[in-house]
């Protein structure tokens, strides 16, 4: 990393510039930055810079203006997530360009606290209040004129505007926070909306929001993913090319799976015959294939039982796509990447667990069920098991609706139930719900899936600065 801090002449005066950057991954743009910050002379409200400055995947470039500032350098969104931050004046007519503002990036008016209402019109991003414009800045954009945008407050201050954001545009965008992605909970609702909650006391305050896609920690970008296409593809980047998903190619494959256009065994096959995994491997034999997927997946050499086991099964018809897809969605390979990326199946059989046993998964049981369920058994099916299990029936003995309502609620929720909410579940079971539907209907609740987020990381990938 580096940082500079210099003083650039604006005609007989001079502006202050400071520049904070890390150094770019392996095949990043390398003229991106995480943080800018241009503060214009105070008399003369100009920043003379002839520079081009590109932000890059969840880059900040934040315009410091006063009264009428204007900037002359040419500024390019390149990335995913990036964000321009106008603070002190609020209006920033830009006399040259910025280029590649789209679907996926912010501006906040830092100074701006309320708003009625955002818009595309005469070559500006406007922010209204009621009929008034309370923050512009001139931007070359895709939009027809007079577009409404979305808009929403910014987690440190100001409004942010954007395709999707709040009530506009239509399309998802981006959540800025203020911490490190360790430091929140994650968790998909019921209709599939995103909720954030931070776990610093009085920083960020909790949200659910049903149109966020990208969440810009202050540590790198994290995806939502609801539908858990964003999850397969991210971990068949990691066994394939043994690297983390890039956000562009990330989405172009989410976009395939989610259209109906591909399914993940064609995801994988494209993988396995692109320039750049042939680039990287060369043409390999079946063998040197099965080791290369070992290496990716399980970072070690494959032994010669599993070599004659896989190529065998290459040998007898499997894709090379199929058996890639295979390792990327082991039980082996699923849980070594936890931390970045989360998985369905494993995040349902962990809160099962939970819920039914009020207990963590052991060992064995957990890749046990994990197959099952990744092989289609029903959730619904694994929780009558759990119910019938002799781990259950120790635990609890035979249990009335009463009682069994009332042990969902505390293994699940970690709580006594609320009368109306015990009713409630009573009647439920009175009028027919069978006890596994409860079980999953608790175990599959927001409630439980904040109570578990920080072992499943279920729904959500991060993908770092990528």
């Amino acid at each position: 990393s580096a940082a500079c801090c210099g003083r650039i002449s604006t005609g007989s005066r001079t502006s202050t510039c400071t520049l904070f950057f890390r150094q770019s991954p392996p095949g990043a743009n390398h003229n991106r930055f995480k943080s800018l910050k241009l503060f214009p002379d105070r008399h003369i409200g100009i920043f003379n810079g002839l520079s081009t400055f590109n932000i890059g995947n969840g880059g900040v470039l934040e315009v410091s203006g006063f009264a009428n500032a204007s900037l002359l350098s040419n500024i390019n969104f390149t990335g995913v997530g990036g964000r321009l931050v106008v603070t002190g004046a609020a209006n920033v007519p830009v006399l040259s360009a910025i280029d590649g503002f789209d679907a996926n990036d912010v501006v906040t008016f830092e100074n701006v606290t309320q708003a009625t209402a955002a818009r595309y019109s005469g070559g500006q991003i406007q922010l209204l209040n009621d009929t008034t414009v309370v923050g512009s800045v001139g931007v070359n954009a895709g939009f027809a004129e007079g577009s409404a945008l979305g808009f929403q407050r910014a987690a440190d201050g100001g409004i942010n505007v954007g395709v999707g954001l709040g009530n506009g545009g239509g399309l998802p965008n981006d959540v800025l926070r203020g911490g490190l992605h360790t430091e929140y909970l994650i968790a998909s609702t019921s209709l599939g909306s995103l909720y954030l909650q931070d776990t610093v006391r009085g920083r960020d305050s909790s949200i659910t929001l049903s149109d966020a896609k990208y969440i810009l920690f202050a540590d790198g970008i994290g995806r939502f993913d609801a539908s858990g296409a964003a999850m397969d593809v991210a971990r068949i980047y990691r066994a394939a090319l043994d690297r983390q998903a890039d956000a562009p190619g990330l989405e172009a494959h989410v976009a395939s799976i989610e259209g109906g256009l591909s399914s993940e065994a064609q995801i994988a096959t494209n993988f396995t015959q692109s320039q750049e995994f042939i680039g990287t491997y060369g043409n390999t034999s079946d063998a040197q294939y099965v080791n290369l997927l070992y290496q990716n997946t399980l970072d070690r050499t494959a032994s010669n039982a599993e070599i004659s086991f896989q190529t065998s099964a290459l040998m007898n018809g499997l894709s090379r796509g199929q058996l890639l897809l295979n390792f990327a969605e082991s039980f082996e390979f699923v849980t070594k990447n936890l931390g970045a990326t989360g998985d369905t199946v494993y995040g349902q059989i962990y809160r099962l667990y939970g819920a039914a046993l009020d207990r963590t998964p052991d060992n064995i049981g957990l890749p046990f069920w994990f197959n099952l369920r990744q092989g289609g058994e029903s959730l619904e099916s694994i929780a009558l098991k759990f119910i019938e299990s002799n781990e259950f029936q120790s635990l609890y003995g035979n249990t009335d609706n009463t009682q069994f309502a009332t042990l969902l609620y505390q293994n699940a929720l970690n709580r006594e139930p609320d009368t109306i909410g015990l009713q409630t579940q009573v009647s439920a079971l009175d009028s027919g719900l069978s006890r596994e539907q409860l079980l999953v209907n608790f175990s599959e609740s927001l409630e439980n899936r904040i109570n578990t987020a920080a072992a499943t990381h279920d729904n959500w990938v991060f993908l770092g600065n990528a």
